[in-house]
């Protein structure tokens, strides 16, 4: 089973990005399924270690709410937030495979754990880099720059070779479903420039701004036959 942590939240759309995680057990991206539960289970304690593990798994297991309030550190000291009615004006729920955080002030996050089971056929992995350009309103920008490779060994040995071109951006591994994830526009137009830069991380760096480019012009174009 492989399961895949999606987070996204922030303020406003200013400062809001998505975080996409592939998380591991015993330090495998493959995780058998009587481990599912507890990957999850570990992952939120990572966040959360003052909560109980057995509140967590009942929460997840059964999809019914958790609450609890979100701690917070002030003068090195660990402090409850306040309560307004009963309610606490900073807290948290897990319910299923979803974590939810309310802070006050308006900041937000949302947490989904996705499990997939693929077939080893189909099972590839894909070197990324992520660009968080919040300030623009895209929370999130994934790159690759080589094709999907079938061996993990491969994908890390090229991960290796690839530098970040922003100082907030992320490299990792995502695995996917290659029959899925071929049929998408992002697959294909990322392949477009894997293709042209012959897997080369720079090159294809610089294809993925070139066209990034030219469809910017398009849509600028006042001719109503130019389509993107």
């Amino acid at each position: 089973m492989y399961i895949k942590e999606t987070c996204y939240g922030g303020m406003d759309w200013h400062d809001s990005k998505l975080i996409i995680t592939q998380l591991k057990w015993d330090g495998k991206y493959d995780i058998p399924e009587s481990k599912v539960t507890d990957c999850i289970v570990n992952d939120i304690l990572q966040q959360f270690p003052y909560l109980d593990p057995m509140d967590i798994c009942f929460a997840v297991l059964n999809d019914q709410p958790y609450k609890f309030p979100l701690l917070y550190l002030k003068d090195d000291e660990v402090v409850y937030p306040e309560e307004y009615e009963g309610i606490w004006i900073s807290a948290g729920e897990i319910k299923g495979f979803s974590v939810k955080e309310t802070y006050i002030g308006g900041c937000n996050y949302s947490t989904h754990y996705s499990v997939e089971a693929i077939p080893e056929e189909q099972l590839c992995y894909i070197a990324e880099e992520h660009f968080y350009a919040y300030s623009k309103g895209v929370p999130l920008v994934e790159r690759f720059y080589h094709a999907p490779f079938r061996r993990l060994d491969e994908a890390e040995a090229y991960l290796k070779t690839m530098k970040k071109h922003a100082p907030d951006a992320e490299l990792s591994i995502q695995i996917y479903n290659l029959e899925e994830i071929s049929a998408t526009d992002w697959f294909q137009s990322n392949m477009k420039a894997a293709e042209l830069s012959s897997g080369d991380p720079e090159k294809g760096y610089a294809i993925v701004v070139d066209l990034h480019i030219e469809n910017l012009k398009k849509l600028a174009s006042p001719d109503p036959e130019v389509r993107v």
